[in-house]
């Protein structure tokens, strides 16, 4: 029986705060599985049946597994009440990772991720799981490759924009490419049918998101000291390579910098806000340190960037939540830096920002493999989900961060407006021929109901970790500054870099260049904690540390 094939371990915190608020609540869950390893785990919601479902890949017996699980409607504590797991049809070379996925409006899931061969990303997946009447189906999963892994996805209404009557299309965003991935082609579902390719030198596509509105997409990128964004038109879902247009609209290419800032080469996020509203976010650096420059499309002078205190800063995932009064910016990501105790620290961090009162607050998280975000409307709690490579996967509940005291860090932000500057955009261009995906069957090999375990309970389960093994897709951690008393050495960067040294006020106090391997000397007499920021020819940019004693 496949209940006995996966156990849940619960190790639950609730802190309530002493205003016996039960709201300010958080909750710390992991999942293992006793018949292989669980190498990625993403959580969907369903607005509509208001269902939490999991879809996770293990490697049991060596083979690739897609295991779909529905989950019931406790906010906190979610157990599996139905499990579904296939298997790949001829077997895939290499290991799944699923990054994130959603439900779309005709109730199915489509997830999207990579695939590894000995840790080195070869190929993108994405998948749909159709339910009919709640339940997966022996011919439900669609499993397709593609040549470079999928960054980011959304839904689309082919046409009209009405379900159920009007089919379902999806935007991908792969290899610097964007493409419209279609579900009714009756010759070859699933299919790519139109595409758009980033030709800007020195610029790459990260994100998209769907305006049912207006019709379109609108994808974000990163490049030459900027973000970008450009609205592609969708007509129809009829798989023709003109189904799609570039820009057509008044201010739908748009490129935006700041003298004070250095755009970091890491993938930035776009949400929806509204009609032709959208958030973008992106890792900058600034004064030495890096931070979240958050540009409001529909309001650039607002725009703003959050400062972490020192260290690095990469952008996972981003959710824009919309639900009676409130309107919240959620965003997940990777820091390894300064802590506010003034120690090194690698961890994930949940960046939560009230828009209508302007307030924020930041933690870090022990579970360091968190990759994608999800908001549970009917029970108003944030859900975050990822897995580790030792098997297990983590689940985290956030109702109210702003109020909640519990074991995760509090790491303390600084903010300061910085309107962009803007310009025209013009570097997408229709691809031809399309870019063909390669397709894999899934054999459906179990389907059984799965019995709850108790739950343990206890403060910080997860005790404090040591840092763990960032995301190679949205980080420059192959990139080193080893620092040895008053010098410094970096590797793994590109060409000739620059580098400045900044106080604990943020006052550069040197600045020179210099090459891998090479030994630099640290003129600093005053002893301290100091911060070495090395940037290469491709704008990498990379922070460290420095001790300095007397």
């Amino acid at each position: 029986m496949y209940k006995n094939t996966i156990k849940k371990s619960l190790a639950i915190v609730f802190a309530i705060a002493l205003c016996a608020n039960a709201s300010a609540q958080i909750a710390h869950s992991v999942y293992t599985s006793n018949n292989g390893n669980f190498q990625s785990f993403v959580n969907v919601y369903n607005s509509v049946t208001n269902e939490t479902w999991f879809v996770a890949t293990d490697n049991n017996s060596n083979n690739n597994r897609v295991v779909v699980m529905k989950m019931d409607a406790s906010p906190f504590m979610p157990s599996l009440t139905a499990i579904n797991a296939f298997t790949l049809m001829p077997p895939e070379a290499g290991q799944i990772y699923l990054k994130s996925g959603f439900f779309d409006p005709e109730g199915n899931i489509f997830a999207y991720g990579r695939i590894e061969v000995n840790g080195v990303p070869t190929k993108g997946v994405i998948m749909r799981i159709v339910l009919t009447s709640g339940n997966v189906t022996s011919t439900s999963l669609k499993f397709n490759t593609l040549t470079a892994p999928v960054e980011d996805a959304c839904w689309a209404y082919a046409s009209n924009g009405t379900a159920p009557n009007d089919p379902v299309c999806y935007g991908i965003i792969f290899g610097n490419k964007f493409a419209k991935v279609s579900n009714t082609t009756a010759a070859n579902p699933f299919s790519i049918c139109a595409a758009v390719e980033c030709t800007a030198a020195g610029r790459t596509l990260s994100s998209v998101l769907y305006d049912n509105l207006l019709k379109g997409f609108t994808v974000s990128g990163y490049g030459n000291n900027g973000v970008f964004y450009d609205y592609i038109f969708n007509h129809n879902n009829d798989c023709n390579n003109t189904t799609l247009s570039i820009g057509g609209i008044i201010g739908g290419s748009r490129d935006f910098s700041s003298l004070s800032l250095n755009i970091n080469s890491t993938p930035n996020k776009i949400v929806y806000t509204g009609i032709w509203n959208f958030i973008m976010v992106q890792p900058v650096n600034i004064f030495g340190s890096d931070g979240l420059w958050i540009i409001d499309n529909n309001s650039p002078s607002t725009s703003a960037v959050y400062r972490f205190p020192m260290g690095n800063v990469s952008v996972i995932d981003a959710k824009y939540v919309n639900y009676g009064n409130y309107k919240y910016l959620y965003v997940l990501g990777n820091y390894t830096g300064l802590d506010n105790n003034w120690q090194y620290v690698s961890k994930r961090y949940l960046l939560k920002i009230d828009i209508n009162n302007n307030i924020y607050d930041t933690r870090l998280l022990d579970e360091g493999y968190l990759n994608n975000l999800e908001y549970d409307y009917y029970n108003a709690v944030m859900r975050i989900s990822g897995a580790a490579p030792n098997g297990d996967s983590y689940f985290v509940s956030e109702v109210d961060l702003f109020n909640a005291y519990y074991c995760d860090d509090v790491i303390t932000l600084s903010k300061a407006v910085f309107p962009p500057s803007s310009t025209g955009f013009n570097g997408l261009s229709l691809i031809y021929p399309l870019p063909t995906p390669s397709f894999n069957t899934m054999k459906m090999t179990m389907t059984a109901p799965y019995s709850n375990t108790n739950a343990a309970w206890g403060d910080c389960p997860f005790g404090r970790r040591a840092p763990e093994r960032p995301n190679a897709l949205t980080t420059n951690y192959d990139k080193q500054i080893e620092v040895i008393n008053k010098e410094f050495v970096i590797s793994n960067f590109e060409g000739n870099c620059s580098y400045k040294i900044f106080d604990v006020l943020g006052r550069a106090i040197q600045q020179g260049n210099t090459q891998n391997g090479v030994v630099n000397n640290i003129n600093i007499s005053t002893a301290g904690i100091y911060t070495i920021n090395v940037t290469d020819e491709k704008n990498n940019n990379v922070s460290s540390k420095a001790v300095i004693g007397k």
